[in-house]
């Protein structure tokens, strides 16, 4: 799981036990629940709004696709927050191996999304788009 760091504002890794049992029923939003419920660790905090909804996951050729609700990109407010947000998604998703980029819809529709910062719905981010 990646959260923001309170400090540095940078994304970082939070290990964790995770029940095996809840994976496999779903692993993709079992893990994006886990990002929106926030850090067990307190110098770090969540990016995801926590009134966000995931309407349906799913995965082809190795590209999950989250259909957020309206209230994911209505309430991050800043720029950081916006790279962040995405930056933590792809992180956590592409954590698993038939995972290779990450698809945003918003209501079931393609948008724009934080095109603002170069953060285009339309495309599928990878990880490394993410690396430095």
């Amino acid at each position: 799981l990646y959260f923001q760091d309170i400090e540095t504002k940078e994304i970082v890794k939070e290990s964790r036990l995770i029940d095996s049992k809840n994976l496999l029923k779903n692993p993709y939003e079992e893990l994006l629940n886990m990002l929106i419920n926030g850090p067990e660790n307190q110098s770090f905090q969540g990016v995801i709004p926590n009134d966000t909804k995931i309407n349906d996951i799913k995965i082809e050729k190795n590209v999950t696709t989250v259909n957020f609700s309206e209230e994911f990109i209505k309430n991050v407010n800043d720029d950081i927050q916006k790279r962040n947000v995405i930056e933590s998604i792809v992180k956590t998703l592409t954590e698993l191996t038939e995972v290779n980029g990450v698809k945003i819809l918003i209501n079931g529709n393609e948008v724009d999304g934080f095109i603002d910062v170069g953060l285009d719905f339309k495309q599928v981010f990878t990880r490394e788009m993410f690396e430095i």
